[in-house]
């Protein structure tokens, strides 16, 4: 388009070679040939026989030999395209005629020279640049065959008897979903989801021919895991597919696992569980059509996963700890089974398993049974002095019975040895309720006096006297999170409404050893009463003078502090705009 336009490529032009002037440093380095432009910017022109005409008017009128230069190889690399270079020699030497410069340009087109670095490198510029465009060309060429091919003959894309063999079936099915993915930017899955864009770029046979195969696809492949060699995973070609084609399969119908025989439920479910992809939106349908067959194929897949088998992969336990808005009654006892049972390995999993508790509703024997365990493996661990598991027992714990959980907490750090007490304290209390603590969501369910008795621990380990000043780190320390921990605490406390809550907060006030920390702790018990109290009642004149005027009476501290800030905000506003 640009090159259409010889006024706009010519301004384009001479603006990229002044551009290139002052990318290289001033007046003194110049560029003398037009490729140095081409060699340092993205440009839009593109030189031809018709900018012969801008060219040459060009060259005499440029008041730079440098300009003059740069428009001199411009005309003589154009006619050598146009293969009227030598034709035009005369008329050349006529026009630079008295210019020793471009003289010596003209003498050296048709003299052997050595060629310099700048020269061998817009000759690999030019031997790139012809690569790619062949390139293009021949891929076009092949996407326009293969567009051919298939309007032909699609039956391979959906012969049954064709379509899980590795025949040219399968390679069409791979370039489709690639083209598919290309186009889309997804995964396999997502992308296949969107087939109906096939009939954009081949036609509307093709793209249902595609959509037919890939729902075949997964009735015919067996399922199976990616292979592992080392650090690599290795997942096949048609293992995707078939996960893409249950995907297609299950979004066209709502139904669609009714349709299912116990043979296809089956194979469904091992796909699912086998492949590797993540847990389908459309495997709680299969559950509930299918418990019997679906069930003890989740249950194999959810013992592999907590036990770490298969890279640490855990899709579905974290699938139920932490993104499904509800748990399947049959799927309920597998996980709770499975998570009661060995000790898993991997701490990831671990806290997989503490989630997946939090969200299942716990019958009471259930409670006291998952209790018993998170009080064998805590003292286990706490006799081990292995600190991570240790604090994510805790958090089991704090989740199952909170007021337990604290009196286990502060029994083990009372008991810790003198020396290593404050700095125990510190690490457990920032572990289990500091930013992302294993017990912070738990805390809701602490009793007023269990979080009384915690606070008063961390003031005595975790000394508001001895905090850190904050140093602008990026990444809190240990301090750090202990310090925000006492604040967590403190916080749900406050939050906590009545009066016990209330008599909680003067007690620990009243025992501060700080004045400072005294008189703030009880202003926020005061702040406390005022929220938990009832709004002060208006008087029928009140009531009128707001109906009247729109002025709410300050019945509160806070509501005339509103009114304050409101007028100073006036008289501010009035400072910067009234005249």
């Amino acid at each position: 388009l640009v090159s259409e336009k010889l006024s706009l490529q010519r301004h384009l032009f001479w603006a990229d070679i002044e551009e290139t002037r002052q990318n290289t440093g001033g007046a003194d380095n110049r560029p003398t040939n037009f490729w140095q432009a081409r060699l340092r910017l993205e440009t839009l022109w593109q030189l031809g026989s018709r900018d012969l005409v801008w060219l040459y008017e060009d060259l005499p009128k440029r008041s730079l030999l440098a300009d003059q230069q740069v428009a001199f190889s411009a005309i003589i690399h154009v006619l050598r395209d146009i293969g009227n270079l030598e034709a035009e020699m005369p008329q050349l030497h006529a026009l630079v005629s008295g210019s020793v410069e471009l003289e010596r340009m003209l003498d050296g087109v048709l003299t052997p020279f050595e060629e310099s670095e700048v020269g061998c490198q817009i000759r690999r510029n030019q031997r790139h640049e012809e690569k790619i465009a062949k390139k293009k060309q021949e891929a076009k060429a092949s996407w326009i065959r293969f567009r051919e091919e298939l309007e032909a003959d699609p039956s391979m894309l959906a012969d049954p008897a064709l379509i899980a063999n590795r025949n040219r079936g399968a390679v069409q099915r791979w370039e489709l979903t690639r083209w598919l993915r290309r186009k889309t930017k997804k995964g396999y899955e997502e992308a296949a989801l969107q087939w109906p864009l096939l009939e954009e770029g081949f036609s509307p046979t093709v793209a249902q021919a595609y959509r037919n195969g890939m729902k075949a696809l997964w009735r015919l492949t067996s399922p199976e895991r990616p292979k592992r060699k080392g650090n690599r995973v290795i997942t096949k070609h048609v293992t995707l597919f078939a996960y893409a084609g249950l995907a297609i399969e299950a979004g066209e119908a709502p139904e669609w696992a009714h349709k299912l025989s116990p043979a296809e439920a089956e194979r469904a479910a091992q796909h699912a569980c086998l492949s590797e992809q993540g847990y389908p939106d459309w495997f709680e349908k299969l559950t509930d059509r299918h418990p019997a067959t679906v069930l003890p194929i989740l249950r194999q897949t959810l013992r592999d996963e907590w036990a770490g088998r298969y890279g640490g992969r855990s899709e579905f336990l974290s699938h139920y700890g932490f993104k499904a808005k509800q748990i399947h009654k049959a799927v309920h006892s597998i996980l709770f089974e499975v998570i009661t049972g060995k000790k898993p390995k991997a701490l990831n999993v671990l806290d997989c398993g503490r989630e997946v508790l939090v969200r299942l509703k716990l019958t009471d024997p259930e409670r006291r049974r998952a209790t018993a365990l998170a009080l064998r493996r805590l003292r286990a661990a706490r006799a081990a002095a292995d600190d991570e598991p240790l604090w994510r027992y805790f958090g089991w714990l704090f989740f199952l019975d909170a007021d337990r959980a604290v009196h286990e907490l502060i029994e083990w750090l009372d008991a810790a040895p003198r020396a290593s007490r404050d700095a125990r304290t510190e690490s457990t209390v920032a572990a289990l309720f500091g930013l992302s603590g294993f017990a912070t969501g738990a805390l809701a369910t602490v009793s007023v006096e269990s979080l009384e008795a915690l606070l008063r621990l961390t003031d005595r380990y975790v000394r508001p006297e001895d905090d850190s000043s904050p140093d602008g780190r990026d990444t809190p320390d240990t301090r750090d999170q202990a310090e925000r921990a006492r604040e967590v605490l403190l916080k749900a406390l406050i939050d906590r409404p009545g009066a016990a809550a209330y008599h909680a907060m003067r007690a620990i006030s009243a025992a501060e050893i700080s004045k400072a920390r005294s008189v703030h702790l009880g202003q926020l018990t005061h702040g406390k009463a005022e929220h938990d109290a009832e709004l002060p009642a208006w008087s029928p004149t009140e009531v009128l003078h707001f109906e009247r005027h729109l002025i709410a009476p300050a019945k509160t501290g806070e509501a005339l502090l509103r009114v304050v800030l409101g007028v100073l905000s006036d008289i501010q506003n009035s400072f910067r705009r009234a005249d």
